[in-house]
């Protein structure tokens, strides 16, 4: 059985040699603003500076900069798959680590390693998908959605915080559909307690 914790080698060389196009390419950006018009084969994903900016306690408590998206081909043909990259902030992953270390010290009972519970949190990672044992990138397979409006499953990503306390939260997530060929679509997102105004401003509505 392949194992869930491959080392960052293998990731590259299955993303890369199986997704050509997408590595060799720019990704499309996206912040939340304006949803691609068409399917990409790689997208960075970040919350908007303007956000970042203006939440002080984010700015101290985040994990993650930004994601980067490809679209990798799946073991199985009948699935699509793509290769995550985490960007974190300065010290994200060790908040990160020590959040899920003391939530396993606080049951006992669970069988799960930290790696194990890293990727969960991470990716809601399955059997068939794998994770860098330095927790930078992981591939994950999912349903291949037939178009952005009929995707059954997608792929979920939170922009954590973790407090001073290990606490973990999330201030906003994007969730992206796998389609055939490579292609990823955006198909919805949401940060909690912010919007944009009329003028394309981003106001807080806490």
């Amino acid at each position: 059985m392949r194992s869930a914790f491959p080392l960052r080698l293998g990731v590259v060389t299955l993303s890369c040699v199986l997704a050509a196009s997408a590595c060799s390419s720019g990704a499309a950006e996206y912040e939340f603003a304006e949803v691609p018009e068409e399917p990409t084969s790689s997208l960075v994903i970040r919350l908007p500076q303007e956000v970042v900016d203006q939440s002080e306690d984010y700015q101290q408590e985040r994990v993650f900069e930004a994601y980067t998206v490809t679209g990798v081909e799946a073991e199985d043909s009948s699935r699509c798959a793509a290769e995550i990259e985490f960007e974190y902030a300065e010290g994200g992953l060790e908040r990160l680590v020590e959040s899920v270390d003391q939530e396993l010290a606080a049951t006992p009972t669970s069988d799960k390693t930290t790696g194990e519970r890293m990727a969960s949190d991470l990716t809601s990672l399955d059997n068939d998908g794998e994770m860098a044992e330095d927790y930078s990138s992981a591939v994950v397979p999912r349903q291949c959605a037939v178009s952005p409006q009929e995707a059954d499953e997608t792929l979920t990503l939170h922009f954590r915080t973790i407090n001073d306390k290990a606490l973990p939260d999330s201030i906003g997530m994007v969730e992206v559909a796998l389609m055939s060929g490579g292609d990823l679509v955006v198909v919805d997102s949401e940060i909690e307690d912010w919007q944009m105004d009329a003028n394309g401003n981003w106001i807080s509505t806490d």
